[in-house]
């Protein structure tokens, strides 16, 4: 009753809960079942290549989910008209619009922003995002710029001035978007460590024969 109660108050983050639970539950039980199996040390050392396969494609499962579910329930975002010189703080960063001015690309005209980003009182990183326009069509574009870590991915967008000042920011972190993708690597590499052990491929080769035999 109480999981029906908080689903229905604040759905999206009893979902993420229960992604991270399911994300935990399947790297913890994949460690453990490869440490069962083993059983000492130096059977774990002994273990074929397929078994180590098969343990890390489970914990790349379990680290993509953990990232997607993050990624996706835990962004942060904030936009709001910012003048230079002004400070916002998002999920534990500070970014301080420090100046706005006109560049010049090879084919375009830019609208260039400049932050400044701080973490806990020290200098972190600085963000130039854009707002082009392109000589041939005069269109339009917005560059985000982007500083990904393995913990999150912050965004800096500029936008258009607001006649007095100011100008239209969008700021947003977005957590563990890296561990999609090295979920995804782990899973890769799992798969590859499981196809060279040439046990694998024998039973494999067996089990073909046999089918064609019956």
């Amino acid at each position: 009753m109480g999981l029906g109660v908080w689903l229905a108050i604040d759905r999206a983050s009893a979902l993420a809960a229960f992604g991270m639970a399911i994300a935990t539950w399947i790297f913890a039980a994949t460690i453990w079942e490869l440490f069962t199996r083993a059983r000492t040390w130096r059977g774990l050392l002994r273990q074929p290549r397929v078994s180590w396969g098969m343990t890390l494609a489970h914990c790349g499962i379990a680290i993509a989910i953990a990232g997607m579910t993050a990624s996706s329930a835990w962004k942060v975002e904030d936009i709001r008209v910012m003048t230079p010189g002004e400070t916002m703080e998002i999920a534990g960063y500070q970014f301080t619009l420090s100046n706005v001015g006109d560049v010049r690309g090879p084919n375009y005209a830019a609208l260039r922003a400049t932050f400044n980003v701080r973490r806990n009182g020290n200098a972190y990183t600085t963000l130039y995002p854009e707002k082009r326009i392109y000589d041939v069509g005069r269109q339009p574009t917005t560059e985000a710029a982007i500083r990904a870590t393995f913990w999150g991915d912050l965004y800096a967008v500029i936008g258009d001035a607001d006649g007095n000042g100011g100008y239209v920011t969008r700021i947003y972190f977005n957590p563990l978007v890296a561990w999609m993708w090295t979920g995804a690597l782990i899973m890769v590499l799992g798969a590859g460590v499981s196809l060279s052990d040439r046990r694998y491929r024998r039973a494999a080769t067996v089990d073909e024969t046999a089918e064609a035999a019956a």
